[in-house]
């Protein structure tokens, strides 16, 4: 099998790690397809393709404290929605020189029809990741976040939104602040969260999912009056 995948992709393809896989971004299976630097590319290198083509280059993030260290192995790859905004997330583990690190990349469809779909690395998350998940895999992982609970089956808002509150902290590189308000008229409240002054997130559950109604909202320069909360009256 590896030979087939190198001959396919080429030589530099870590063939161990390559993998055909569903994203939610796109509408048929793509190859998740990483390159180890060679003479014709020196940096570590990881492509999403469909035949020939590229449908996505994803730039992997390399910690400050990693930078200079020659890359050595990608250890293991996942795909699941991290951030419970229904799209599929790509994690890795990959080690520089002797340290072992974990990178996480939010998927995004395109903005538009013309727009394709793109992956965002997440730098403070994964720096979060390395620094506390012991020992770094992606089980481990998957259990620090959110106690290895797939949205869809939580058993109660309770759960979820602790969940979604330890992604939160994780992310911002200030300190975030919480509130359960009642967004519509049913009796589960909403989880407001948020850097105070800079952006706003707003999550609801339901059936043991969790659905974000707001992601990430700025408040812009004069704040934003293009939304309101009418207490159970949204």
């Amino acid at each position: 099998k590896e030979d087939i995948l190198k001959k396919r992709f080429g030589e530099s393809c870590i063939a161990e790690q390559t993998f055909e896989a569903e994203l939610s971004e796109y509408s048929s299976p793509v190859f998740f397809v990483p390159f180890a630097p060679s003479g014709d590319n020196p940096e570590f290198t990881v492509r999403l393709m469909q035949g020939e083509q590229v449908l996505a280059e994803i730039h992997p993030y390399v910690p400050a404290g990693l930078s200079g260290q020659a890359f050595q192995s990608l250890d293991a790859v996942s795909f699941y929605d991290v951030n419970y905004d229904g799209n599929t997330d790509v994690v890795w583990i990959a080690t520089y020189g002797t340290t072992s690190a974990a990178s996480v990349y939010y998927g995004y469809d395109g903005d538009t029809e013309e727009s394709a779909p793109y992956f965002v690395a997440q730098e403070a998350l994964s720096d979060q990741i390395s620094a506390r998940v012991t020992p770094l895999t992606i089980p481990e992982i998957r259990t620090f976040l959110s106690g290895g609970k797939k949205n869809g089956r939580f058993s109660g808002w309770q759960e979820a939104y602790e969940a979604v509150g330890r992604l939160c902290e994780l992310e911002a590189s200030e300190e975030t602040m919480y509130d359960l308000i009642y967004f519509d008229a049913d009796d589960i409240p909403e989880l407001a969260a948020g850097v105070n002054g800079y952006y706003t997130s707003l999550y609801t559950y339901s059936g043991g999912t969790v659905y974000p109604l707001m992601d990430g909202w700025r408040y812009g320069v004069m704040g934003n009056a293009g939304y309101e909360y009418c207490p159970r009256g949204n």
